[in-house]
């Protein structure tokens, strides 16, 4: 068992019946639960302890370690250490002293080691499992400095209300926004002169007043960072996306933020706020031009041609040689119906008749399980077939 943010590791021999005694007594129930689709994690035993401890269950795919990777790099770490100092001697009887070292080792990804995370401060190990000295440089602005400031601010709380948080107590709590929109609806002397927002705004200055709220310009607020279109690569390497923001580690007085109150509910000194808007738009080409092709015939043969590459690329079943016909077709009469019959098609799935200016103003009209606009006749009984009774309509 591995935490995803902490890095700590446990093992069990058994799943459930000791799942209560290293984990949920030490640490409190998890909110999610990510496992393998193992048969002890499949067993009613487990899932009644989901269900008893109110746990979401979230599976991994077979045969995909990646979905996982926390917990199968910890197995393979696990086992290669086993390997190699025990592989002559009960390994069993040295498995707490090699989860020792995993929480007492720094990760690089996180510039920290699980027990950091969990304690606020390293464990002291034996001798020998001690690195060299010399050999870990602390860095003074990494995040672990930052957490033991934070954690420094928090004190105990021996008498406190039934209403705060068990054991602690934050000493400061603010709010910030870039937004002054936003900042102006927190700290509204009267908030009923929005009546549209005025239920939010309520429920804002119910849980808040407003001193606690500041204002930052967007430039530094990282809270809305990955909606700006930013890559995916800048996004990974962003420490103050995963650290938070910088200016937080400074003296609260150097922090970029300020209280732009105004005594009147006017906002007429709020400026025009402008975004970008970033909407990702796909465009599909067609899969055949049939502009090239200068028969029915040719374009379905072509058509079966490419859908039968299509199923061998995805390695799916290749149809027969009828159906994959009548796949070409019907491909070739949605993207024709698609083209020249879109306002109809459009009116159809609303559920409306088409326009009084369309031809086809006059036929009830329908689209089949295929997606193929078709018409309703009454000859209901006297034709067998399905085409016959409902035939398609072909631009």
């Amino acid at each position: 068992m591995v935490d995803r943010l902490a890095r700590w590791p446990e093992a069990v021999p058994s799943v459930a019946s000791v799942f209560i005694a290293p984990w949920i007594a030490c640490f409190g129930v998890p909110d999610t639960i990510t496992t393998d689709q193992g048969r002890q994690f499949e067993s009613r035993l487990f899932n009644n302890l989901c269900e008893l401890m109110h746990c979401n269950r979230i599976w991994t795919p077979a045969y995909i370690p990646r979905a996982n990777g926390a917990t199968e790099r910890f197995h393979r770490q696990l086992k290669d250490a086993f390997r190699c100092h025990f592989a002559e001697t009960s390994w069993s009887e040295f498995i707490p002293l090699v989860l020792l070292r995993f929480r007492a080792t720094t990760k690089e990804d996180i510039h920290a080691s699980p027990a950091e995370l969990v304690y606020g401060q390293n464990v002291t190990l034996p001798p020998g499992l001690k690195d060299e000295p010399g050999s870990v440089v602390v860095d003074p602005t990494d995040y672990i400095s930052v957490l033991k400031e934070v954690m420094s601010k928090i004190k105990t709380n021996t008498s406190r209300p039934a209403s705060s948080p068990p054991g602690f107590v934050l000493c400061v709590l603010c709010y910030y926004t870039d937004s002054r929109i936003t900042y102006h609806w927190a700290t509204l002397v009267r908030p009923g002169v929005w009546k549209p927002f005025n239920n939010r705004v309520l429920e804002i200055q119910k849980h808040s007043n407003p001193d606690q709220w500041f204002f930052v310009q967007g430039t530094s607020n990282v809270s809305d960072l990955a909606t700006r279109g930013i890559s995916v690569e800048s996004l990974i390497n962003c420490s103050d996306w995963w650290f938070g923001p910088s200016w937080l580690r400074s003296p609260r007085e150097r922090w970029p933020i300020s209280q732009p109150r105004t005594e009147s509910s006017s906002f007429e000194q709020v400026s025009d706020e402008t975004r970008k808007v970033v909407a990702p738009v796909v465009l599909s080409e067609p899969l055949v031009d049939l502009d090239r092709l200068s028969t029915a015939g040719r374009a379905i043969r072509t058509m079966g041609s490419v859908l039968q590459f299509i199923a061998r690329t995805r390695r799916q079943t290749l149809p027969e040689p009828i159906e994959l016909h009548r796949r070409a077709e019907a491909h070739i009469v949605r993207e024709c119906q698609q083209q020249f019959l879109r306002q109809e098609i459009t009116d159809t799935k609303a559920g409306h008749r088409p326009s009084s200016s369309s031809k086809l103003a006059a036929h009830q009209l329908f689209i089949d399980e295929q997606n193929i606009l078709r018409v309703r006749t009454r000859l209901t009984g006297v034709i067998s077939t399905y085409d016959q009774m409902n035939p398609v309509v072909i631009p």
